[in-house]
């Protein structure tokens, strides 16, 4: 499930909200790193960058070591990118693709 909000706040409190409650989410947005951006996605769908995923060390802590979102908050500027229309297409293709949530 895809959320869409443009408050990076409160996408924050809640992927923190349901993470303390054991339900997976996670969220992509400019107030993180492309790379921790980029880990939620390897993880939410790996075989969009296995040719460019590099086995982690067990001293390397990161967003691949969460469990895969069940809900991921996005906002409304990165739906317009080729890398998330990507995404979304895999997940729908794979049906992982349950709801949008604006």
């Amino acid at each position: 499930t895809f959320v869409i909000s443009p408050l990076l706040a409160l996408m924050k409190d809640q992927t923190e909200a349901l993470n303390a409650k054991g339900i997976p989410a996670a969220c992509i947005n400019s107030s993180q790193t492309e790379k921790q951006n980029r880990e939620i996605l390897e993880k939410l769908v790996p075989s969009l960058f296995q040719e460019t995923t590099k086995p982690k060390s067990k001293k390397e802590s990161n967003a691949t070591d969460m469990p895969t979102p069940v809900l991921l908050y996005i906002t409304p500027e990165s739906i317009q990118t080729d890398r998330m229309r990507t995404v979304m297409k895999t997940l729908y293709e794979e049906g992982r693709l349950a709801l949008f949530a604006v």
